[in-house]
């Protein structure tokens, strides 16, 4: 698989590379798209691959990494990541960011190219481009997802109903993870093929007539600000026919939930929960600090 490495900005360079040197020391196929490309060309470039993974390496404005994974994709490449590089410097979160024009497409441009192929966005902060163990994480968590990652090239006779049997997963979620509108396949084709471990922890919801976030959130006994969350939705709005990842019980079990009263901040939230700000900003999903009176927070046991 080749590995495609690609930056906006000249605080960057070193970082992508440094990350660049190591995949092709480690045999890999690897290109860099540097700053002097457009993203138009970049994108031409993308297009042009059908086997490849997506580094894309951008600056963060807060003081700590950020990590953004595809629509398609699930979170398993993403919280390893944040799990890593946690060890060793500040992450806030990772999460998953959709356009505000289509929801069912990714915000950032580069992603919108992926096609079938896996990738991830890693925006750094100013003291992480310089910490000399960075590249070395990204590069084993990233090798090591490649090699268990699970790929399915479809062939003739191939049809979404007989490879979720042959997988023992769904249609549904077949669609989902791999971002797909209607049941069409195409011979050659790569779909993702999700792990047992990441099948038992979802199901899936289509909106009807009538429903809302609250009357979904109570039928399958969870939170409106859960859904949101694990949906990555910025608003209560729903459309006929939307699929919703709904969280099974035992995710639910893992949590409570707490509602915001006057003079609470979430410093003194997560001080009363023993946990952390930005904990509380990752599981609820929030961009800041700024909490309304009556707002419900996800809190882990």
């Amino acid at each position: 698989m080749k590995i495609i490495i690609e930056y906006d900005n000249n605080k960057l360079k070193n970082i992508s590379d440094e990350l660049f040197n190591i995949f092709l020391k480690n045999n890999f196929n690897t290109i860099l798209l540097d700053n002097s490309l457009s993203l138009k060309e970049k994108n031409n470039i993308i297009n042009n691959d059908n086997n490849f993974f997506l580094l894309s390496n951008k600056l963060n404005s807060n003081n700590s990494i950020e990590i953004i994974y595809p629509l398609k994709d699930n979170d398993k490449l993403a919280k390893e990541l944040y799990d890593k590089l946690l060890t060793i410097t500040s992450v806030s979160k990772y999460y998953q960011l959709r356009s505000s024009n289509i929801t069912n497409r990714d915000y950032y441009e580069i992603f919108q190219n992926l096609n079938n192929n896996p990738g991830i966005i890693i925006k750094y902060n100013s003291n992480s481009l310089s910490n000399p163990n960075i590249a070395n994480i990204i590069y084993q968590v990233i090798n090591n997802y490649l090699n268990n990652k699970n790929i399915y090239v479809i062939k003739s006779g191939d049809s979404l109903y007989s490879i979720a049997k042959k997988f023992n997963t769904t249609v549904n979620e077949l669609k989902r993870i791999n971002n797909l509108s209607s049941n069409l396949l195409s011979i050659g084709q790569k779909l993702i093929i999700p792990n047992n471990t990441i099948q038992d922890n979802r199901e899936t919801y289509t909106v009807k007539s009538g429903d809302s976030l609250y009357s979904i959130a109570k039928k399958y006994n969870t939170t409106v600000n859960e859904l949101k969350r694990i949906n990555n939705l910025s608003s209560n709005l729903l459309s006929i026919g939307q699929n919703l990842i709904i969280p099974n019980n035992t995710i639910q079990d893992n949590n409570e939930t707490y509602t915001v009263k006057s003079g609470d901040s979430l410093y003194s939230i997560a001080k009363r929960f023993n946990t952390t700000v930005d904990e509380l900003k990752r599981i609820n999903n929030l961009s800041s600090n700024l909490l309304s009176i009556g707002q419900k927070l996800i809190i882990k046991k």
